[in-house]
């Protein structure tokens, strides 16, 4: 009971409670664990079952003081008195590919088998650099989506024929689509009123992700062609859309300070601020009742919040974090998100949880360009061109070897039925350029 008491006591120490400091726990665990492999049997035994009772003490008190999912490496640790002479626990260092190390139950339905790209056909973006953000447009359509190249306006396609449908009068990176169908946000670089009719490219002032006077624009593109399709615009540093609530009536955009702002879509008015993060908050996406909002943070925590309060509900943190990459929620709850090479699978609802390492499982380096809504696929970047994997496997269903250019974005429509990649055939330098789309239907 004492090194429990310790262990809170560090935790207190850095002003915080279990399983915040679950790193320190971990820590004071691992050294019981060198220690009683230094024992006899009859010792070993002894310590194991005090080890059993603390980890029970430890879990309770967790269950009644905290609303905080603890960090996997504690959800795979298990120790029980009636087992402590034999293999007393299983505990991973380092992300398995089966996961097997954590039964939890089957957190993704199993991939449909089996499965086959047909390509669609490819597009020839004339003049347009790269295609920096590609993004289907609703459910209600789900062969519209939009590509935004940022120096031409937002283009429009139709992914069951790969044919122009038409512009949108709005150029613009970081692009989200409410799922009401009606409004689009996007970062600009801001011009003065008066200029944005006849704007010039600002070819050094960012570079489609950083941007000296960026502002946030959402427009109604359904009727833009109207006097007012500006719904509202906001300006301040590094500001950015995430996404839209499922009702379309709130939307998630990059505030200061590392916080996530909640805003009306209709004007852009404060609804509530996600304070919790320590560092820059990547990607954030509602669930399904539009009543939480998943964030995912350079602080290497994945948290889930109120949307009315702002409030702290669940997190994890992630050990091999590095570098955030992808993020996203199917209609069930469970998330998804990519950390450099690590995928981890949660269902904050049961606190099931899964994770492995990306390239031991594609067997190649690989990096994600986007994860299906249905959580079944995640697209790639690779050395030839692009491929599929299974999210659940890391299993490499398909790959496309692109004759040219390499792949820089990439989207799933609503259904799962699409898929889109684009591509970049040069650099970011001053000359003719054109970006170039690959359309696939993916048939099960």
């Amino acid at each position: 009971m004492s090194l429990a008491i310790d262990t809170f006591d560090l935790a207190e120490e850095a002003g915080e409670s279990p399983p915040y400091a679950t790193s320190a726990i971990l820590h004071e665990i691992n050294a019981i664990k060198e220690e009683s492999n230094r024992q006899s049997p009859s010792e070993q035994s002894t310590s194991l079952r005090k080890v059993a009772v603390f980890l029970d003490f430890l879990k309770t008190y967790i269950d009644n003081q905290s609303t905080t999912v603890p960090v996997s490496d504690m959800a795979r640790l298990a120790v029980t008195a009636s087992n402590a002479g034999a293999s007393t626990y299983s505990m991973s260092g380092s992300p398995s590919v089966s996961g097997d190390l954590y039964p939890a139950p089957a957190l993704l339905p199993a991939a449909p088998s089996p499965v086959t790209f047909r390509h669609v056909g490819k597009v020839v973006m004339n003049l347009e650099k790269e295609p920096v953000n590609i993004r289907f447009t609703s459910d209600s359509d789900p062969t519209s989506f939009a590509v935004s190249s940022f120096f031409k306006d937002i283009s429009l396609f139709d992914a069951s024929t790969g044919q122009r449908r038409r512009s949108i009068k709005v150029k613009g990176a970081h692009m989200v689509f409410s799922p009401m169908k009606d409004l689009v946000a996007v970062t600009t670089e801001h011009l003065e009123d008066g200029l944005h009719r006849n704007p010039k490219p600002i070819l050094t002032s960012h570079d489609m992700v950083n941007f000296e006077r960026p502002a946030l624009y959402v427009v109604d593109w359904v009727n833009d062609n109207g006097p007012n399709p500006r719904r509202f615009m906001l300006q301040w540093h590094g500001i950015r859309p995430y996404s839209f609530s499922p009702d379309g009536q709130l939307l998630a955009i990059k505030g200061v300070r590392n916080r996530v702002e909640i805003v009306t879509s209709a004007k852009g008015q404060g609804y509530s601020v996600l304070r919790s993060h320590t560092d820059e908050v990547t990607h954030a996406e509602f669930t399904a009742d539009g009543a939480r909002l998943v964030t995912m943070s350079r602080d290497g925590t994945l948290r889930i919040s109120s949307v009315e309060s702002g409030r702290n509900i669940a997190k994890i943190e992630i050990e091999h974090w590095r570098n955030p990459l992808q993020l996203a929620v199917s209609p069930t709850g469970v998330i998804a998100s990519i950390w450099g090479r690590t995928v981890t699978i949660w269902d904050y609802e049961t606190s099931a949880m899964n994770s492995y390492n990306l390239e031991i499982a594609r067997g190649s380096e690989g990096i994600p360009l986007a994860i299906s809504p249905d959580l079944r696929w995640v697209a790639y970047r690779s050395d030839d061109g692009a491929d599929v994997t299974e999210l659940a496997t890391g299993k490499v269903v398909y790959s496309a070897r692109l004759e040219s250019g390499f792949a820089v974005s990439a989207a799933f429509s609503g259904n799962g039925k699409y898929l889109v990649v684009g591509r970049c055939m040069n650099g970011h330098h001053a000359r003719a350029d054109s970006g170039i789309l690959n359309v696939w239907e993916v048939q099960t």
